[in-house]
C-alpha cells in the first residue's frame, strides 16, 4: 500500500513537473498513525507549481488526494508544500492579521480582508481568537469570502 502511494504521488508530480517545465525532487513521509502524506518538493523553479497564491499549490494537493485515497478503504490527508511556502504564506497571513486588528483597534471601524481559501480564513481566525479587543467573521460566497475583523466593543 505504502508503494502505491509513494508511486501514485511520484507519477503525478513528475507529470505535472514537465507540463510546468519545473525540475525538482520529492521528497514524501508517510505518517500511518495520523493518516497523513506529507510531499516536499525541492527545486529552483518552483514558483510555477505554487501558482498565484498558492492556488496551482492546492490544486495539485487535491488531485494527489483524489488519485490517493480512490477506491481506498482508508482515507489520507495529503500536505504538499514546496521551499516552506505554507509556512512563510502562514507567517505572512499572521503578519496580516496583526496589522488589520491594530488598524481595526485604532479606528474602531470593521476592516474587510482579500477574499482567501478556507485554509488562509482559518489562519486569521486562529491568530486573533485570543485578542481582547477584535473579533472576526467570515463573510460572503465562495470564491469571494474574505474575513471581516470588527472592534469588539465594550
Amino acid at each position: 500500500m505504502k508503494e502505491y502511494k509513494n508511486e501514485a504521488v511520484n507519477t503525478v508530480l513528475n507529470e505535472i513537473f514537465a507540463k510546468l517545465g519545473v525540475e525538482a525532487e520529492i521528497s514524501m513521509q508517510i505518517d500511518e498513525a495520523e493518516r497523513v502524506i506529507n510531499v516536499d518538493v525541492t527545486g529552483e523553479n518552483t514558483g510555477e507549481l505554487i501558482g498565484k497564491k498558492g492556488q496551482t499549490l492546492d490544486a495539485v494537493q487535491y488531485l494527489i488526494s483524489i488519485i490517493i485515497n480512490n477506491r481506498q478503504e482508508s482515507y489520507y490527508r495529503v500536505k504538499l508544500d514546496t521551499n516552506n511556502y505554507r509556512e512563510r504564506r502562514q507567517k505572512t497571513l499572521e503578519n496580516l492579521a496583526k496589522n488589520m486588528a491594530g488598524k481595526v483597534k485604532k479606528t474602531r471601524k470593521k476592516a474587510a480582508l482579500e477574499p482567501m481559501n478556507p485554509y488562509e480564513r482559518r489562519v486569521i481566525h486562529s491568530y486573533l481568537q485570543s485578542d481582547k479587543f477584535v473579533t472576526t467573521k467570515s463573510e460572503g460566497e465562495e470564491p469571494n469570502r474574505r474575513v471581516v475583523i470588527y472592534y469588539k466593543k465594550g
